[in-house]
């Protein structure tokens, strides 16, 4: 999921954020916080083998359309849990499901060159699916800072896929406008996740709020990252993939 590295590695599902002790929960560092907590459940996604691939000199066309459709049905299912608590997260500018219109216009693009290839059907991938449940909007509020993490890791993965499947590759999900959606949203996370406190009556239970925000984000973010690894692992032998439960 990390735009760059120290590897210098892009990454298709995380946020790349500088990094602080996990402990740590002062008011600016709401998104450092849960860029450390995370950490692992980061790692884990990022050495799917699917991340490899797209990273790999001799990766196909044919294995970029499957990444692209299963990226797809992750973000469809991530998005339609995060919407029941749409109302306390609303942003003006930004919602989740414009990190769709990429994937779209890149398979629709792909598939006016060849027919789709095996894998993910286009049925399954056009149909929002409903496995992750979200118990609040601070658990929503995770799994959306994993989707916008994401997005940052695009410019690596398709300067790579870029080199080596030719410069007519369609790559508006890669090439999108993750670094420039990334500074509002980080600003939108502190806001909700550490509301200010004042000396009034009601400080008590703003800081205690605000405790409970943190946590409740991370088991969100974790959840996301699960499903991660669930969707983007490959299953060659089922002829379509559905995780409504």
């Amino acid at each position: 999921m990390v735009a760059g590295s120290k590897q210098g590695r892009g990454s298709a599902v995380a946020s790349d954020v500088p990094a602080t002790k996990a402990g740590d929960r002062r008011a600016d560092s709401a998104r450092l916080y849960l860029r450390e907590a995370t950490r692992e459940d980061h790692r884990r996604v990022d050495s799917l083998p699917l991340m490899n691939r797209l990273l790999s000199s001799d990766v196909s066309a044919t294995e970029y359309t499957s990444s692209l459709q299963r990226l797809l049905l992750l973000h469809q299912q991530i998005i339609a849990a995060i919407s029941p608590h749409w109302e306390m997260l609303a942003h003006p500018q930004l919602h989740p499901e414009q990190l769709l219109d990429g994937l779209h216009a890149d398979l629709a693009a792909l598939a006016s060159i060849d027919p789709p290839s095996s894998g993910v059907r286009v049925a399954d991938v056009d149909r929002p699916v409903c496995a992750m449940l979200l118990a609040d909007a601070w658990e929503a509020l995770g799994a959306w800072y994993v989707l916008e993490g994401a997005a940052l890791g695009g410019e690596i993965i398709a300067r790579k896929l870029r080199e080596n499947l030719g410069p007519d590759l369609p790559l508006a999900h890669f090439s999108g406008r993750g670094r420039e959606r990334w500074p509002r949203f980080a600003r939108h996370l502190e806001a909700l996740l550490t509301p200010e406190v004042s000396d009034s009556d009601e400080a008590g239970d703003k800081v205690s709020d605000k405790n409970r925000r943190l946590p409740k984000a991370v088991e969100g973010a974790r959840r996301a990252y699960v499903l991660c690894t669930e969707v983007l692992v490959p299953r060659e032998s089922a002829p379509a993939i559905s995780f409504c439960r």
